[in-house]
């Protein structure tokens, strides 16, 4: 499947339907961060660009407040907030900014 027809899929009634279905409103969330191009690669983690803030993801962690009080604690049946989910959805369409740069040099800068 070519990055082209996989960008098409995201507009899909069904691919929304599923990941809201499976997600909830997670799944909404990370549709929405992708096609706004939130999700960018620095080369030591993935990047979720809020409007307050930058939201660091190494593989299953993130240090957003959702992950840290309810994915990671209190909602067992939940394994991931919408960043880790918007970051897999990005990897799977190829639909990220890859940034050539170390995230914790970058932060300094902020």
């Amino acid at each position: 499947m070519n990055k082209e027809h996989k960008s098409l899929e995201i507009e899909d009634k069904d691919l929304k339907d599923i990941f809201q279905e499976k997600f909830g409103d997670r799944g909404k969330r990370a549709i929405e961060g992708v096609r706004e191009k939130r999700v960018k690669k620095y080369l030591d983690f993935w990047v979720v660009v809020g409007d307050k803030e930058h939201i660091v993801i190494n593989e299953r962690f993130c240090d957003c407040e959702d992950y840290l009080y309810n994915v990671s604690s209190t909602e067992p049946e939940s394994e991931f907030c919408w960043h880790s989910i918007a970051v897999r959805l990005a990897k799977f369409l190829d639909e990220f900014d890859q940034i050539g740069a170390w995230y914790l040099d970058y932060q300094e800068l902020l």
